[in-house]
């Protein structure tokens, strides 16, 4: 641990304490579960890799290997906890399943998304830039296998330049452009590269065009058999290391005039320094544009010129043209057209794609099934800046074209897209854009096929990477993190971690989950920033992943920086679990439940509800998950009461009390081969319950974020106010509060009255451990009636809290709630009475119209207790406790009976 000085104003200097990376609480525990007295022989890191990292086909001579790159040379027998770090954060646990090409590469190449640049030959923005081969060459070394050049007569008009038409755009020379592509166009992938040209010439200069091409590619040069048109595209296996020549059939160049379907757009800047978010599949406002010009020059498929200039052209020219562009006459509808004997190109700007989505996505679709379809920016992006890519896939675009100088989110989605499928290029398109009996709607609402957990730990290299008053000049950063997805409409969102103050390795370790529709055009999105109170946050490194290639476990995310260079040593330790669709599991009739971060309670529910629903009969009930012990002893023993034979089968050997009443137990690497149960497991042992105690008791279950304390009161005044209020109602037991809040709250104010205050880090924790403290309530108090109180917003749409509350009031539980407003839905049919927190705070009645059960027991604490009831007429004639409306300082007996 080193220490590091910031200076402060002009003598005084402030001194931090730097620390080291240490393993995160939860990579411990899997050390420890992994291990044997401190050490993960091979075998053990074998399991891991299995069980935790997911890798099905995992060899030990695999698992020796990471051994031996990770531990000394005194160490090859195994790893300890922080060699085990060191591997996890290393460059070899890639988040990616796979850095080689792996996808079938053998199918037409209308069934692949194409990596493609815009005016590749840009330096800069699109009116005033320099054009010029270099950026070109970086596209190519990027692995874009689309390149698009506008080629124009010179200023002498006896050669050719490639620039921006019509705009303060330096030229280059053509030859350069097409040297440059000849000498780099394989540098980072086989798989062929596709020239489309943006035609401005001449006849004279075309022929000079096509002797320039033929003469700088030789064999390189793809053609197809003179005079005959592709019936279909050829594969992208086939093609490899040839070049490809797509443009429209020789005319003199005409700009696109579809005012059915092009709309300006208005330019859009840049709102913060790393790039403008991705722009949704919202729709945007028409109404003021209908009136507006084009704008976008960039259409090359027109097809209404005259036949006259054609026959001028010259068949070389022509003969170079493998990948044909058209855009028929007729408006879209002819242009969506499939020709069963042609392919073809269509080029459609970003804006015409939105507008044709609207009425004609699944044609679209079914276009680009057969043909390519070109997505290009708009006129109005003068920045360079890009659009959102997901529209046009999920539309089955292959070439979305992007300004590959337009730094930006856009721009890393579109990177990190093509870092699927080792980087080649070219991604085969997921089925459901492929299936010709039913086309894929970009515009439906699907079902959740999977959801996405990613459990952001900790980060690092900052401090190696970046000098350290680059973010703060007075202290060290202050870094969150943002993840998310970008993805179809249902699928896209992004979350925030909280900001850890003046930490250069800041631990997060939060949990976020992603429920996807679509999974198959998903991308993970992950951003760092460093937290500016004064001015715009800094960028601390970005990433987008593709979800469907995603290796699943703990793995070391590399950052890269804005032009989406990977960073020398910024990386994140995540954990990354998808689980599978319903539809494998309900082939083998095995129910799959999606519960997230409900998954414990839910379990403890399901197990409970099995015993309910077989009160009378025997029973088999099998749990199988790690050593649960402590969270399920209580429902299990007293399901082993009610003649259930319980049985376990765990991840390794299991202790505790639970084994006691359990009659076998498996490990899970057994069972799940139809191996043998543990040894000396037998008969079932008899397992002492505490008697339950006779006097009606009334549980209280707070959310003080949804309802707070109000300003006049204090937590002494709201405890007897509750306890009024229900004396008043004829529940007369005694009353235990817990509350949970998010926020700070003084513990002490709590204490002082017995009421236990939980303070969960998030808020689903918080509905979480409130969930699980509910139906606790219910087990704990099986054998009696009681009240259970729910303060808390309106929970009627929380299908598992109305579920566990339902089953808990059919098991002797007075359900009683209390809201921050007028509650609805099936809960309260279920409820005995329903106050507004209002109310309930100062020791007020319920709402009107709400009947009341109240929980009481017989004198003798039989076992067959019944509820007894009291109309609601006879608790208006008692006389009512006057509450409390005044702060008091202290309490003389704070204990909860009183």
């Amino acid at each position: 641990m080193s220490k590091q000085t910031y200076k402060v104003c002009f003598c005084f200097r402030r001194r931090y304490r730097h620390t080291v990376s240490v393993a995160p609480p939860e990579i411990k525990t899997l050390f420890d579960n992994y291990s044997d007295k401190g050490l993960m022989t091979t075998d053990l890191l074998l399991r891991f890799l299995i069980d935790v990292q997911k890798q099905d086909k995992a060899t030990r001579e695999e698992a020796q290997e990471i051994v031996n790159a990770s531990s000394s040379l005194l160490h090859r027998n195994g790893l300890h906890l922080d060699a085990f770090f060191k591997y996890l954060f290393a460059v070899t646990n890639s988040p990616l399943s796979s850095q080689e090409v792996h996808q079938d590469m053998d199918a037409p190449l209308s069934h692949y998304f194409i990596f493609t640049g815009h005016n590749s030959y840009l330096t800069g923005n699109q009116l005033s830039s320099d054009c010029s081969e270099l950026p070109i060459i970086e596209a190519l070394k990027k692995g874009v296998r689309v390149i698009e050049l506008d080629i124009w007569p010179n200023s002498d008009e006896d050669g050719i330049d490639v620039l921006h038409g019509r705009t303060l755009t330096s030229p280059v020379e053509l030859i350069k452009c097409l040297r440059a592509i000849r000498e780099h166009a394989f540098d980072v992938s086989d798989y062929p590269v596709v020239v489309t040209l943006e035609d401005h010439l001449t006849p004279k200069l075309q022929a000079k065009v096509a002797e320039m091409v033929t003469d700088i590619f030789g064999e390189m040069l793809f053609t197809p058999p003179s005079g005959e048109c592709l019936k279909e595209f050829p594969s992208p296996a086939s093609l490899k290391k040839r070049i490809m020549i797509s443009t429209k059939p020789p005319k003199e160049y005409k700009a696109a005039t579809d005012d059915d379907l092009v709309k300006k757009g208005r330019n859009l800047g840049d709102e913060e320094v790393w790039g403008r978010e991705v722009p949704s599949f919202i729709r945007r406002d028409r109404s003021v544009d209908k009136n507006d010009s084009n704008g976008d020059d960039d259409d090359d498929d027109d097809d209404d010129g005259d036949d006259k200039i054609k026959k001028n052209a010259p068949p070389e020219y022509k003969h170079l043209i493998a990948i044909e562009a058209g855009k028929p006459k007729g408006g879209i509808t002819e242009c969506l057209k499939v020709d069963p004997d042609k392919v073809r190109r269509l080029s459609l700007s970003e804006e015409q794609l939105e507008k044709a989505s609207e009425k004609y996505a699944k044609q679209i679709v079914r276009f680009t099934q057969r043909n390519l379809l070109r997505v290009y920016p708009k006129g109005t992006r003068i920045t360079s800046s890009n659009y959102n890519p997901l529209i046009a896939w999920s539309h089955g675009a292959q070439m979305v074209a992007f300004n590959m100088q337009g730094l930006g989110r856009s721009l890393w989605v579109m990177q990190g897209m093509f870092r699927a499928n080792g980087g080649c290029g070219y991604i085969k398109k997921p089925d459901l854009l492929l299936k010709s009996d039913a086309v894929f709607d970009p515009e439906a609402t699907l079902p959740v096929k999977t959801t996405l957990r990613v459990t952001i730990y900790m980060g690092e290299g900052w401090y190696y990477d970046f000098p350290h008053t680059h973010f703060d000049r007075y202290s060290p950063p202050d870094f969150y993190t943002r993840v998310g997805i970008a993805g179809v409409p249902a699928d896209t969102i992004m979350k925030k971690t909280k900001t850890l103050e003046d930490n250069w390795i800041p631990a997060w370790d939060e949990v976020f989950e992603f429920p996807l529709t679509v999974p198959e055009l998903a991308l993970l999105r992950i951003e760092v920033h460093e937290y500016d109170m004064s001015e715009k946050d800094d960028f601390g490194g970005q990433t987008c992943l593709p979800v469907w290639e995603l290796r699943q476990g703990i793995r070391a995310v590399p950052l890269r920086n804005q032009d989406g260079v990977k960073c020398r040593s910024v990386k994140l330790l995540v954990r990354m679990d998808a689980n599978q669709s319903n539809e494998e599991f309900g082939s083998a009739n095995i129910q799959l439940k999606a519960v997230g971060a409900y998954k414990i309670p839910m379990f403890v529910v399901d197990i409970y509800n099995w015993g309910v629903y077989h009160p009378d009969e025997p029973t088999n009930l099998m749990v199988i998950t790690k050593d649960i012990s402590n969270s399920f002893v209580s429902s299990l023993v007293y399901l082993r009461k009610t003649e259930n034979n319980i049985l376990l089968a765990q991840p390794r050997n299991a202790s505790g009390r639970l084994l006691e009443t359990a009659s076998l137990v498996w490990l899970w690497t057994s069972l799940s081969t139809g191996g043998r149960p543990i040894d000396n497991q037998s008969g079932s042992s008899k397992v002492a319950i505490p008697s339950p105690t006779c006097s009606p008791e009334t549980g209280v279950f707070w959310d003080l974020d949804d309802c707070p304390i109000p300003d006049d009161l204090t937590p002494a005044l709201i405890y007897d106010n509750i306890k009024v209020a229900l004396k008043n109602m004829g529940y007369n037991g005694k009353v235990w509060i817990v509350a949970y809040s998010v926020a700070n709250q003084t513990k002490e104010d709590f204490d002082f009255v017995n009421i236990k205050l939980i303070n969960p880090g998030t808020s689903q924790e918080k509905v979480n451990m409130m969930f699980k403290d509910v139906y606790m309530w219910g087990i704990n108090h099986r054998e009696e009636p009681t009240n259970l109180m729910v303060i808390s917003k309106d929970i009627s749409q929380d299908v598992d809290f109305v579920s566990a509350l339902v089953q808990l009031s059919k098991k002797e539980n007075n359900i009683l709630l209390a809201h921050p407003q007028n509650a609805s839905g099936r809960l309260l049919r279920t409820a005995s009475s329903v106050w507004l927190w209002t109310s309930l705070s100062t020791g007020g009645s319920p709402l009107d119209n709400q009947s009341s059960q109240v929980a009481t027991t017989s004198p003798t604490c039989s076992a067959s207790r019944k509820r007894s009831s009291l109309s609601v007429a006879n608790k208006q004639k008692k006389r009512r406790t006057k509450p409390l409306h005044k702060k008091r300082k202290s309490r003389a007996n704070p204990n909860p009976e009183d």
